[in-house]
């Protein structure tokens, strides 16, 4: 990528057209003014309390998660350090105060990419191992239980006992 004065000459092959489309739209709302910086770290779990501008909310909120990690390579490429910002607090958004089996789960490329939905998954994933946690553990308790057994717990024990002293 070169720089000469208000032009920028890049490989056009490494920015898909859709994501031409969105940087280009970014760019045309600021007219070249850099909009407010994004506090760090991240103190929220919605963007619309993030950023100054609520026109940037709405922009990233419509996008899916695919397009804003597509967007925020593009921006780093192009040496847009406003709209890299903006992609990345977005995805911080998504992950702030969550389990990392949660993050796991909402940065896993995993098809379900309405870029909405992403929260409700994850909560539902999380919902649904505790179920089958807790079916687990009903099913050990009703085991009778044997001299062979408890032996086996009690060295499990005593085994991790030492394990976490190390």
């Amino acid at each position: 990528m070169e720089s000469d004065g208000n032009q920028i000459e890049f490989d056009i092959t490494k920015i898909s057209l859709e994501n031409m489309h969105n940087i280009l739209r970014y760019l045309g709302h600021h007219k070249g003014v850099e909009p407010g910086a994004i506090a760090k770290p991240i103190r929220s779990s919605r963007i619309d309390t993030v950023v100054d501008d609520e026109w940037d909310a709405e922009y990233v909120n419509k996008m899916n998660k695919k397009a804003i990690f597509q967007v925020i390579l593009a921006a780093n490429y192009l040496d847009c350090p406003s709209l890299l910002h903006l992609g990345t607090a977005k995805i911080a958004t998504l992950i702030k105060g969550k389990s990392p089996e949660e993050i796991k789960n909402i940065l896993a490329d995993n098809g379900n990419d309405d870029g909405k939905d992403e929260e409700k998954d994850a909560t539902k994933d999380t919902e649904q191992a505790e179920d089958q946690e807790m079916m687990d553990n009903n099913n050990t308790s009703t085991k009778p239980h044997n001299n062979e057994d408890e032996e086996d717990q009690k060295q499990t024990a005593q085994n991790d006992a030492s394990m976490s002293n190390n």
